[in-house]
């Protein structure tokens, strides 16, 4: 699969799962992401390829937590362009895991491929990297909600 073709399925993936889950439309754009119309953005994808090597993701704005955040950049260089959140669309909180478990099911469906949970308890270099990734962050505690004013 080709670099293009693997961002338009994440893409496929995002959109799916957004009207799937919960009906919600997007916008056809230009621009690479999610749109709901032309300048309020809920998803956006990025992906690296050095070296034949690929470092990727996605963020899909589920609560509103984020957007103070998003308000001090330009998101992909569209200065216009401002970042929403499927609870600002549905107004109504959303739970995040019931999200997590519906956006795998659909990645499964838009890759053709048996997604089956990472058994962390099994052990291995993934499975040890994983937990102290996950013992750090509980370390680091709580993250400010809101970024501090400039002055």
């Amino acid at each position: 699969m080709g670099a293009r073709d693997y961002v338009c399925r994440i893409q496929k993936l995002l959109q799916t799962h957004l009207l799937k889950s919960h009906a919600i439309q997007h916008s056809p754009s230009e621009h690479t992401g999610v749109f709901l119309d032309p300048i309020k953005k809920i998803a956006s994808i990025g992906v690296q390829i050095r070296h034949r090597l690929t470092s990727h993701g996605f963020a899909l704005n589920l609560t509103r937590e984020p957007l103070p955040w998003f308000d001090q950049i330009v998101a992909c260089g569209l200065v216009d362009v401002n970042a929403v959140s499927v609870e600002i669309k549905l107004q109504k909180p959303v739970d995040v895991n019931k999200e997590v478990s519906g956006i795998i099911e659909t990645f499964g469906d838009i890759f053709d491929r048996s997604m089956v949970k990472l058994n962390l308890e099994a052990g291995g270099e993934i499975s040890q990297a994983i937990l102290a990734l996950e013992n750090d962050a509980e370390q680091a505690g709580d993250w400010p909600v809101a970024p501090r004013a400039v002055v």
